[in-house]
């Protein structure tokens, strides 16, 4: 793992950072340490439950040259119960997820002819937001919000001056 943080801290110098996080816990002489932003938890004993969410497969940098790596993303809380009550609110959440509820109400449409995440809205998806639009409107009213209306598009200038075009380039 040494030559990955090295690699970091070059990456971190060379774009300009005044300084890199370094971070310690336990006891003098017999420390924990590491390069990266901390807190971490100062002893496992804190740790009641652990549970691995996910594991994903990449490149060192996004470069297919370079070394393949696992990501490992996980969570740990207190106790199984806080634990428990967190992996419950994910799964409430991806019930409640817009893709979701979109898809099983039949609000919109995506179609690759016009643009990944660009939405059709069928007629009672076009209630749905036509409703909230309102509701959204009327609320920043009552707080002294004046609205504008900008362009959907712009020319491409707009998006090489706003930084943005890099993100936007293949489509």
């Amino acid at each position: 793992g040494s030559k990955y943080k090295l690699d970091n801290a070059q990456r971190a110098m060379d774009a300009g950072s005044a300084e890199l996080t370094w971070y310690a816990t336990g006891q003098p002489g017999e420390n924990w340490e590491d390069l990266c932003r901390g807190p971490h938890v100062p002893s496992t004993g804190k740790i009641g439950a652990v549970k691995v969410m996910s594991l994903a497969s990449s490149y060192w940098h996004g470069d297919e040259n370079s070394d393949r790596l696992t990501r490992v993303y996980g969570t740990a809380f207190p106790s199984q119960k806080e634990l428990d009550e967190y992996l419950n609110a994910i799964e409430e959440a991806k019930q409640r997820d817009h893709r979701v509820v979109g898809k099983k109400l039949r609000l919109f449409h995506i179609d690759e002819m016009v643009g990944q995440g660009l939405i059709l809205w069928t007629p009672n998806g076009s209630i749905v937001r036509g409703e909230l639009q309102k509701f959204i409107s009327e609320e920043l009213t009552k707080q002294g919000y004046r609205q504008v209306v900008t362009p959907h598009i712009g020319k491409l200038d707009l998006f090489r001056t706003s930084g943005h075009f890099p993100y936007y380039k293949e489509s």
